[in-house]
């Protein structure tokens, strides 16, 4: 199966328990007291239920967190979606293909007692730093602790070997797209930012549609398999022959009744958790919200500054300018969302701070000695950057209010919305030359 999702230990020993219950039940051996299966089974149906809630609530995640370009990507959860290059690319054991991580198994087909069994008899894992890089920029990506999902298993022979003996493997090759959910910081050096530490981190090689898909479907599976178990212990309650004389028994129409009551209160804890994680969920993507909208300002902000001191060294050239430009005032959010009239008068003084960028370069361009200045370039040269960072937050915010949007409109959400007080965000609007950087 092309999936590698990691199950809890708890989760499959619930699956194996299960699977056992049912044999002793339809064979009709008998078990140690009429408990015994139904403790299993139901404890198995709480095992399978708290898994299925974490790979919903996984799945969820991933659905509900934007995609962001690397040079706009902040600290705390992101997603990005990129090229992966290796820093010390590592050839795989079984095909030798130079890749940034991998996972490899040698096994021999063995006998033991009456059935045979694949046994691995050596394996290994490469996990090394790589980089993402998109067109944005690159960012450097710290692997320890990460899940790798989705990634394929290719099965290999093993030349020179008696006997029946494979090579399986997992890897993720140098120069492949790459989706990486996981937590931003601050790098090692202070300098720069990098994805890695602890927190919910995973790595794979396939799309994001398809990872958030097979989450989903293994949430319901397990789910499914919950309520089965729920409601098939109560069946454990009836006496019969196979099973010698119980103290404790009901009639079937008893056992109907708690098969229905079982499914009843699984069915109501499901909703109940539902809820709350509705009301989690949105919390999330308002949150998320604000963390964009932060990075705008930030970035408005590191603008106004860069103009600033660009028209302080133009000036020192230009001393016949009588008034040169007029520096734009940065949008605050002050840790809230911006309500409609903030928003406008951000894109107001966006507005106008760009066109002051334009001026200033246009107005650059008759005095040719200002290129040869090494200060000039180097505020220049970050201006144009700053203005890329401003667009791509900008489109991360306007993803973030869509996710919200999206999630405070449709039913069932609409309900919770009203306790979680979702604000009503209009986008914020762009026009065409905010799609290129500053290249005069």
């Amino acid at each position: 199966m092309n999936v590698r999702l990691r199950a809890q230990p708890a989760a499959v020993l619930s699956m194996l328990v299960v699977v056992v219950v049912a044999c002793f039940f339809l064979t009709k051996v008998p078990v140690d007291g009429p408990a015994a299966p139904r403790a299993l089974l139901w404890s198995a149906a709480l095992l399978w239920f708290v898994w299925g809630l974490r790979l919903r609530a996984t799945a969820w995640r991933i659905v509900d967190t934007p995609t962001s370009k690397v040079a706009a990507a902040a600290v705390g959860t992101s997603e990005l979606a990129g090229t992966a290059i290796a820093s010390h690319p590592a050839p795989a054991p079984a095909s030798g293909t130079s890749c940034v991580w991998f996972s490899w198994k040698l096994q021999q087909w063995r006998k033991r007692g009456k059935d045979h069994e694949w046994v691995t008899v050596d394996s290994s894992e490469w996990r090394h730093p790589f980089v993402i890089e998109d067109d944005t920029g690159s960012i450097r990506v710290d692997p320890q602790g990460a899940d790798f999902h989705g990634v394929k298993e290719h099965k290999y022979p093993v030349p020179g070997r008696a006997g029946k003996w494979q090579q399986l493997e997992w890897l993720v090759a140098d120069r492949a797209q790459v989706y990486v959910l996981g937590p931003v910081r601050v790098d090692p050096t202070g300098t720069a930012l990098e994805v890695g530490g602890d927190g919910e981190f995973m790595i794979s090689d396939d799309s994001e549609k398809r990872i958030a898909f097979r989450f989903g479907a293994w949430a319901w599976v397990a789910l499914v398999f919950g309520l089965a178990a729920a409601v098939v212990a109560p069946i454990f309650f009836l006496r019969t022959p196979e099973f010698g004389d119980r103290e404790i028994g009901v009639e079937l129409d008893g056992v109907t009744h708690l098969i229905v009551a079982a499914g009843a209160i699984y069915l109501v804890a499901l909703a109940a958790s539902w809820l709350l994680r509705a009301y989690n969920r949105l919390v999330i993507v308002k949150n998320q919200a604000q963390k964009a909208w932060s990075s705008i300002e930030v970035q408005l902000q590191r603008r106004f500054d860069l103009i600033r001191n660009l028209v302080t060294v133009v000036r020192g050239y230009i001393e016949h300018e009588g008034s040169l430009l007029t520096a734009t005032a940065a949008a605050r959010a002050q840790g809230e969302l911006p309500s409609a009239p903030e928003l406008h008068a951000a894109e107001t003084h966006d507005a106008a701070a760009h066109a002051s960028a334009q001026q200033l370069f246009a107005l650059a361009e008759t005095y040719p000695r200002l290129h040869a200045d090494e200060q000039y370039e180097r505020l220049a040269e970050a201006l144009r950057d700053c203005e890329n960072r401003i667009a791509f937050s900008r489109a991360f915010y306007n993803d973030a209010v869509n996710v919200m949007r999206d999630r405070r409109g449709t039913f069932p959400y609409l309900v919770v919305a009203p306790l979680v007080k979702m604000p009503t965000l209009e986008l914020f609007e762009t026009t065409d030359r905010d799609a290129v950087a500053l290249g005069l």
